[in-house]
């Protein structure tokens, strides 16, 4: 379940016809895969939801497409399974777009691409939807305000000092944490330690 705010991102994409969840199921165990329920739950719930990634291209999600023309996965077909890197577990690409991307699924229900890994997938939208949320108010200006350890201004660290108690917990996990406040988002990058804010002007 997710919040209203990644509703209406979510209800903004373009949704194909998604692949049969039952046929991912017998896929999986086909190629001697375990059908991990994430998976499927996932499948099942955003399975043809495409998402514009930048520079025209799009991730289609889901396990499986059989859609021609052939974008990068093989049509009807899952991509490969793999074991979990420094874990124990398997991760599969959950979305048919450019290896660069980088959209895997955990069977822990953790979820890697190139805006980083989130806790679940469901984190990611609640980002997005905070983030389209702020663009729906005006221009958007983004400032660094601490990257490897080097200080930002005085005037940049009070403001974020401001927002520390405005996290939106939905949008936040171990790895980023996210405040939004007064047409303001603010991202703390744990690892790290970066501060960015985004802030919208009429």
């Amino acid at each position: 379940m997710v919040s209203a705010r990644a509703r209406v991102w979510l209800d903004s994409l373009v949704r194909e016809k998604p692949f049969p969840t039952k046929r991912v199921e017998e896929l999986l165990i086909e190629g001697g895969h375990t059908p991990h329920p994430i998976w499927l739950d996932f499948h099942d719930t955003y399975a043809g939801y495409i998402q514009p990634v930048g520079g025209g291209d799009a991730a289609i999600w889901g396990l499986v497409r059989d859609h021609e023309p052939k974008y990068w996965f093989e049509p009807g077909a899952i991509p490969y399974v793999s074991k979990t890197p420094r874990k124990p577990g398997e991760t599969v690409p959950c979305a048919d777009v450019h290896p660069v991307h980088d959209y895997l699924l955990d069977s822990d229900g953790r979820f890697h691409w190139l805006g980083g890994a989130c806790r679940t997938f469901e984190i990611m939208l609640e980002r997005q939807g905070l983030v389209h949320g702020l663009y729906q108010q005006g221009r958007v200006e983004r400032t660094v305000l601490k990257y490897w350890k080097k200080p930002a201004s005085e005037d940049l660290e009070a403001v974020a000092e401001s927002m520390k108690d405005a996290q939106v917990d939905e949008a936040s996990d171990e790895g980023s944490r996210y405040y939004a406040k007064d047409s303001r988002i603010l991202v703390h990058s744990v690892r790290l330690d970066t501060w960015q804010l985004f802030t919208a002007h009429d």
